[in-house]
């Protein structure tokens, strides 16, 4: 009867290494998830077979200059890795559906590697794979990457690995995922139209201070007398915009660097929070959908086995 050698995580999150004896690896996965642990790789065990030597093959003598390939971009750390996110999207639903199937994470990951042509993906499916070569578990191998998987995702793969349901921990993330994405993208609509309207007010005014000022105002100083106030204001706009059109870009640029700056610090990320909160019909969209965001993450913990204190402590 063949052997396989395999490698699994037991509930408490150890590795197991092991021999079975089964007729085929179905029955050898079968019987390491009956022993409430997850398969992370099954390898058949062969039998070492006597080796005839053969005839040399040539070698190449094509210059090594004629054999190069296309460079490979540099990996990005996995701290700051960040992929889209329909990419995660479908990173989660085809390893939840192989692992329905029968694989496991080892030779899910390998798939995944040879199918997702994304770059970036690519690199994130070799570092999880090398994780589970050293010996940690899928969840632990996930933290490397704070801005792909958040906490949510993270102990949801733990408590799967626990209770030896990852498949179905999995599938339950990507309605998770897929209801997440329909929330912001209903609220990136609800936001196009203030958002066009104040570009399209912002384009007018420039438009008539630059053309329809200088026009205005001779046609008002060739009937004489003074110019009232308004005119004069607008006269030194137009002046200021079309002779120090440097500065302004100067500036617009500076204050774009010290805004994400200071929104990039807690008190500035504080600050613009609560400016948000108050802006009329705007800070209303912004409420309710972090309201949608925290019932459905909460609810999707607690539902998985993870207690309410730890729950809420991943949501602060």
């Amino acid at each position: 009867m063949p052997e396989f050698a395999y490698k699994a995580r037991n509930a408490q999150g150890g590795l197991v290494e092991g021999v079975l004896n089964c007729p085929d690896r179905g029955v050898a996965i079968r019987q390491i998830e009956q022993q409430n642990c997850i398969p992370i790789r099954i390898d058949p065990v062969l039998t070492p077979t006597p080796v005839t030597p053969g005839p040399v093959p040539p070698r190449n003598f094509v210059p090594k200059i004629f054999n190069r390939g296309t460079p490979e971009r540099p990996d990005v750390p996995a701290q700051a890795l960040k992929i889209p996110h329909s990419q995660l999207l479908v990173f989660t639903e085809q390893l939840a559906h192989l692992q329905q199937a029968g694989m496991t994470l080892d030779e899910g990951l390998g798939v995944l590697e040879k199918r997702l042509k994304h770059p970036r993906v690519q690199q994130m499916i070799r570092t999880l794979h090398q994780g589970l070569v050293d010996g940690r578990s899928f969840s632990q191998a996930l933290r490397e990457f704070p801005r792909i998987f958040p906490p949510l995702y993270v102990n949801l793969v733990a408590a799967g690995e626990a209770s030896g349901a990852l498949p179905d921990i999995l599938l339950r993330l990507v309605k998770h995922v897929m209801q997440e994405k329909s929330l912001r993208d209903r609220v990136q609509q609800a936001l196009i139209y203030p958002a066009f309207l104040t570009l399209a007010g912002a384009a007018l005014i420039t438009i008539f201070i630059t053309f329809m000022v200088p026009q205005l105002t001779q046609f008002m100083s060739q009937n004489g007398g003074a110019l009232p106030l308004p005119t004069r204001i607008l006269m030194q706009a137009h002046h200021l915009l079309t002779t120090y059109w440097w500065v302004g870009v100067l500036v617009v640029i500076g204050g774009v660097a010290a805004w994400r700056a200071f929104v990039r610090s807690d008190e500035g990320r504080t600050a613009w929070d609560r400016f948000r909160l108050r802006i009329p019909g705007y800070g209303r969209i912004v409420r309710h959908s972090y309201y949608a965001q925290f019932s459905r993450t909460l609810g999707t913990l607690t539902e998985n086995g993870i207690p309410l204190l730890r729950s809420l402590a991943n949501r602060s």
